[in-house]
């Protein structure tokens, strides 16, 4: 379709795998950039899209550009465009908001008078804002049923499309080229939360072990442990002097301690902006009413402080935030759960990757001494297999750092080969090989999307099956092509299997 197909030169622009593109109407440059925590009198004018601009904007940086009545506010490989604390400071008008990046993670968004009245992912379900549906006469025809968005950048092209539609506005390559404004930023300190999703937060991504036992434990050591990471945070950053750090540490602040401590988040010196920025944005996190929120926030910045200033251990960190919450076990096996949909509540669910083959030679998915047990969360990557019948099944928690299609031509030479791969965060993948070659590949959103040298071959088996399933993240994504692999080899992964002996090994 023409209209969304003259977007598609971004795949190969600079802007190709990540980027926010934010069209904000009724402000100046000037307005733009403070709205987005930088000074327009600060900018240094360069030519990004060759990349002539300086390293340490590669962090936190915004190019703008006057285009109509609209500001272009870009940013190359950044997000502070989608973030809300920066939405609700775009005033003057309508603003948009387009955001991707490498793991096929869309995100649209449209605000009038720095309210969002709606946001939503291109091409699912969910959205949300003061006013979902407002944008309706605009998306109707956009995207016909059998329209094929690109695969790399799944929604890149119609969120650009949509933006188009409402702005006026088409965004060229010559937009993203020659001399314009480039504002280093200080981010706005992330809102306070009341609530946390810990299935779509990084920490739990990142550190899955840490979140579960956030996740077990009470509102009194969620609370400790928040402390104990704005203290850490704070030593590196240098300002555990400080008497409102201090007072949140040892758990005496007050309404008007965390006041200061919002106006010390903007007034630092350049050179310790991040390492100081992040601890306090750590120690503002404890004033949150839910202790799990605050717990996840002040963890997060803290790491956070603990990366841009150098020094420190994060590991370290973990260490002591786990003995504080009792050093309890990592969770393993089924958890006693049963059923067709125990992925929306398995720690599995998460992220994950099953792969299933047969046929001559052997494979090391892993490396190292094995040990045997039920599958079990790690923070180190592991791989785990077990045999069943004449297949061998890998369960692999988290997700695998590979290339599919090439391992899949090695562990299906001479043989066969089915692998699903999920995130709750993100993309939801099918693959079956034959013969060291991919027969067919599709995302389970969009399983009308299909590669391979037989595309369609899968199709009447999986007749039937809860693909896509409405309303799920990848865990229950992964539950209708799992049932695919089960069709398709006779094996089927249930929680219960989970707790037998499986071998594990660490994968490098």
């Amino acid at each position: 379709m023409e209209e969304i197909d003259r977007f598609d030169w971004v795949d190969d622009s600079l802007f190709g795998e990540a980027a926010c593109v934010t069209f904000v109407e009724g402000m100046d440059l000037a307005a733009v950039a403070e709205a987005f925590g930088g000074s327009l009198d600060e900018a240094v004018m360069k030519d990004f899209d060759v990349d002539d601009y300086d390293p340490e904007f590669e962090t936190a940086w915004v190019a703008l550009r006057q285009v109509g009545d609209w500001v272009l506010a870009l940013e190359d490989n950044g997000y502070q465009g989608r973030r809300t604390e920066v939405l609700r400071r775009l005033t003057g008008g309508r603003a948009v908001s387009c955001f991707w990046n490498v793991n096929g993670v869309n995100d649209f968004s449209y605000v009038e008078g720095g309210t969002v009245m709606t946001s939503f992912e291109p091409g699912f379900e969910g959205r949300s804002g003061v006013q979902p549906d407002v944008l309706e006469p605009f998306t109707a025809g956009l995207l016909p049923e059998d329209d094929d968005i690109d695969d790399y950048i799944p929604g890149t092209e119609l969120m650009l499309a949509l933006a188009a539609r409402i702005t006026g506005v088409v965004l060229t390559p010559e937009m993203l080229s020659g001399q314009m404004p480039v504002v280093y930023l200080l981010p706005w300190a992330q809102d306070v939360r009341d609530e946390v999703y810990p299935r779509f937060e990084p920490l739990t991504h990142d550190d899955p072990v840490l979140a579960y036992a956030l996740l077990r434990a009470d509102d009194a050591a969620l609370l400790r442990v928040a402390r104990l990471a704005v203290e850490q945070a704070a030593i590196v950053a240098g300002i555990d002097g400080e008497a409102e750090i201090m007072a949140v540490v040892d758990g005496f602040a007050s309404p008007g301690d965390f006041l200061v401590l919002d106006q010390l988040a903007r007034d630092l010196e350049p050179q310790d902006r991040w390492p100081r920025f992040r601890a306090v944005e750590a120690a503002r996190a404890c004033s949150s009413p839910s202790a799990l929120a605050a717990a996840y926030q002040a963890i997060t910045s803290a790491r956070y402080a603990l990366q841009a200033a150098r020094q420190g251990d994060a590991g370290s960190l973990r260490e002591r935030l786990l003995e504080e919450l009792g050093s309890p076990p990592a969770p393993s096996g089924s958890g006693d759960l049963r059923g067709d949909d125990w992925l929306d509540e398995h720690w599995l669910g998460l992220a994950g990757c099953v792969t299933l083959r047969r046929g001559p030679g052997e494979f090391e998915f892993g490396s190292g001494e094995p040990v045997t047990g039920p599958v079990a969360l790690t923070t180190e990557p592991m791989a785990w297999e077990r045999t069943f019948g004449e297949w061998t099944v890998v369960v692999e928690p988290g997700s695998p750092v590979r290339n599919a299609d090439q391992l899949l031509g090695r562990i299906s030479a001479g043989g066969e080969a089915v692998l699903v791969e999920w995130s709750a965060r993100g993309n939801v993948l099918f693959w079956h090989a034959v013969d060291g070659t991919v027969r067919t590949n599709f995302n389970g959103y969009a399983p009308e999307q299909v590669w391979g040298t037989e595309p369609h071959a899968l199709d009447e088996l999986r007749a039937g099956l809860p693909i896509p399933r409405p309303n799920a993240d990848g865990g229950g994504q992964a539950a209708g092509l799992l049932a695919l692999a089960a069709r398709l080899t006779g094996v089927e992964l249930t929680a219960a299997s989970l707790d037998e002996q499986w071998v594990g090994r660490k994968v490098s």
